[in-house]
């Protein structure tokens, strides 16, 4: 039987058992500190500067957090706000976007199961959508207008990055343009109250698979870095 989407209104008391990961898988707080994020300024005109940053950053951890990214605030905010009314839609408005095929487009599903072979649930909702070309839900009314101008600021600050790689990396600074000709997706991931975080995860370790992920981060932290596989 499928997990009933957390979003859908029920309320937990304690951690249903199908979500409760191993206690060699449960999250920990801790942080080794080996090494900060690294911090790359897209902002001013030295662009030889911020290519070495990025392919540094790159190299040392592939992920970095960018500041002056030109995506501007209101835009960000306008996207959080349509992706929290979409996940307090009525019950049956969301269930029509239900789906628990992965090629699906616009598709709300929930709880994936982790990538160890055990029969334990993530505490997560998720909407995926496609960006280039758009295809995303009709509710709420105000989402496309809201995904629309998002999807456009991220994907001329990922091209920017991209070419600033390239360029770093000593090649042509259209290199990588080609491979974001198409096929751009969003994951809106909703984390609803957990009454014992300690025992689950929203999002187990991964990889995306695509050339670059841009990710906007909600307030709250949970985000964890693993560097060169070694735990940190």
């Amino acid at each position: 039987m499928a997990a009933e989407p957390l979003s859908n209104g029920a309320t937990h008391l304690s951690v249903p058992a199908r979500y409760i990961l191993p206690v060699h898988n449960r999250p920990s707080s801790s942080v080794n500190g080996k090494g900060a994020l690294p911090v790359v300024d897209l902002g001013g005109d030295d662009d030889g500067r911020i290519a070495e940053e990025i392919v540094r950053a790159g190299r040392e951890f592939g992920f970095f957090q960018v500041v002056n990214h030109g995506v501007p605030e209101e835009v960000m905010g306008a996207m959080m706000r349509a992706a929290e009314e979409f996940f307090a839609l009525p019950e049956d408005e969301k269930m029509a976007y239900y789906s628990n095929d992965g090629k699906k487009l616009p598709r709300f599903h929930t709880s994936l199961r982790n990538g160890a072979g055990e029969e334990v649930l993530y505490w997560r909702d998720c909407l995926k959508l496609g960006c280039h070309p758009p295809d995303w839900p009709d509710k709420p009314r105000g989402l496309g207008a809201a995904l629309e101008p998002y999807t456009a600021a991220v994907r001329a600050t990922a091209r920017r990055v991209l070419r600033l790689a390239a360029v770093g990396l000593g090649l042509e600074e259209e290199h990588f343009d080609g491979s974001l000709s198409g096929g751009g997706m969003m994951n809106v991931n909703h984390y609803p109250p957990c009454p014992d975080p300690s025992l689950t995860l929203g999002a187990g370790p991964h990889c995306d698979p695509g050339l670059v992920t841009v990710l906007m981060e909600n307030v709250g932290g949970g985000l964890q870095m693993l560097l060169h596989g070694d735990g940190d």
